[in-house]
């Protein structure tokens, strides 16, 4: 949401080519953390055979798909099927969780869904403070200012989850050590 501002003013105007890339890799790398989440159960089982294959696989298709698009000479397709390659991944190992675990993809898109919305409108808010008539580097700090500050907002409002719970195993953790002094 602020790569064009952020680039404009770190890397100067000659790099701005730079920014659509920086977007679309964006998407693959968000998933990518999802992803390797999904992955860490199959680790803890101690299923590196599968884990090696399911990486395998995953990293196969998406490598194919660069080439294709590599060959044909386009980079804007090459990128978006690293994107491609991140989604492919995700319901790779969605369906491998739910084979394994029984962690079915509705139970999985509602665990993930306040972050998601979350995410979403940061970027809305964001992204339309890109269009605000200031000098770039007011705008980056802006930015900047808006995405810490939402983000404090959900972690305190409590709309994401897991935050509760590390903020309330935390709180456990200190209330013991100063019973311990």
């Amino acid at each position: 949401a602020c790569a064009n501002a952020l680039v404009h003013t770190v890397l100067t105007e000659k790099w701005l080519g730079a920014v659509p890339v920086i977007q679309i890799m964006c998407v693959p790398l968000a998933l990518n953390v999802i992803s390797n989440a999904n992955m860490q159960p199959i680790n803890a089982m101690g299923r590196s055979d599968l884990f090696l294959l399911l990486e395998m696989i995953k990293r196969g298709l998406t490598i194919s798909l660069v080439l294709v698009f590599a060959l044909l000479k386009n980079f804007e397709l090459m990128l978006l099927s690293i994107a491609a390659g991140g989604l492919i991944s995700l319901c790779v190992n969605t369906f491998f969780n739910n084979k394994l675990f029984g962690y079915r993809p509705m139970e999985y898109f509602l665990d993930i869904f306040p972050y998601a919305i979350c995410a979403g409108i940061l970027f809305l808010v964001v992204f339309a403070a890109s269009w605000l008539p200031v000098n770039m580097y007011i705008l980056v700090a802006i930015q900047l200012f808006l995405c810490a500050l939402l983000y404090g907002i959900f972690i305190f409002s409590g709309c994401l989850p897991g935050y509760k719970s590390i903020r309330s195993t935390l709180l456990g953790i200190i209330k013991r050590k100063k019973r311990s002094l």
